[in-house]
């Protein structure tokens, strides 16, 4: 991971030590897990890791053994995803979901957000893109933040890769959106590519100097340099043969400079 740190709904990716780590805290936690989980959450915010994880995958053995509800696997879960995060192991996070939920489509949307986020800060956008479908697919998220998930894949997935075209496409087929929704993502995607368009408009306008423009302010550049050299000079010269020294120098050394760079036509 890169030192920048970068928010995904209160969840934050960072490896450099002068950071704090912040933990999503889940909703509620079962008493039997609650030492478990609180170790977990004092390796993160420590940064220690690799004892994070392996504290979070006893207490998933443990909410297994004792039948605890989804919410202690839930709280395991975010801990140990942003465990795998810091660690730069994000290929390990998939497989580690599948393994806990049978397959990402049945996991909590605050998992999901959390892979969406990884995914998308190490660039991996069509992973990001294929895993969230599959949540969005299975008719039982629909009253999951079904739409909260949906923006972000917008917001994180397509918009950074300015696929503004497919962004119609996803929301027509993936997202069950009332009129006023589906309006309120349509002009911020506008007005992101106006954004984009604007900023292209602009770098397409920056004119590159010809190479006669450039020997041009190769010549000033040469002028400047030459009269403030002089300026430094200027106590010497305070007498007319210093005064004629010093102008006889100055057009020398111009004309030299006009004479190779053939300014002169």
């Amino acid at each position: 991971m890169t030192a920048v740190v970068k928010q995904y709904n209160n969840v934050f990716f960072s490896s450099s030590e002068k950071e704090t780590v912040e933990i999503v805290e889940p909703h509620f936690i079962n008493k039997d897990c609650k030492d478990v989980i609180d170790q977990a959450k004092v390796h993160l915010m420590l940064r220690e890791f690799s004892e994070c994880l392996t504290t979070c995958l006893e207490g998933l053995d443990k909410c297994k053994r004792l039948s605890h509800d989804g919410i202690c696997y839930e709280s395991f879960v975010i801990l140990a995803v942003q465990a795998y995060g810091e660690q730069n192991k994000w290929k390990e996070v998939l497989p580690f979901i599948d393994k806990i939920y049978g397959n990402i489509s049945q996991c909590p949307p605050t998992v999901i957000k959390l892979c969406i986020g990884l995914l998308s800060w190490v660039k991996e956008y069509d992973v990001a893109q294929k895993q969230a479908c599959l949540w969005l697919e299975n008719p039982q998220n629909l009253e999951k933040e079904h739409t909260t998930v949906g923006k972000l894949v917008v917001e994180e997935v397509l918009l950074p890769q300015k696929k503004y075209l497919e962004i119609s496409h996803f929301v027509e087929k993936m997202l069950k959106l009332n009129p006023e929704e589906r309006k309120q993502i349509q002009n911020f995607v506008s007005e992101a590519k106006r954004y984009e368009d604007s900023k292209m408009e602009k770098f397409n306008n920056i004119k590159t100097p010809t190479k006669k423009e450039e020997e041009q302010n190769v010549m000033l550049s040469l002028i400047e340099r030459m009269k403030a050299f002089f300026q430094s000079l200027s106590p010497y010269f305070r007498h007319g043969t210093g005064k004629v020294l010093f102008l006889g120098l100055s057009l020398y050394l111009v004309f030299l400079h006009l004479r190779n760079i053939r300014f002169l036509v």
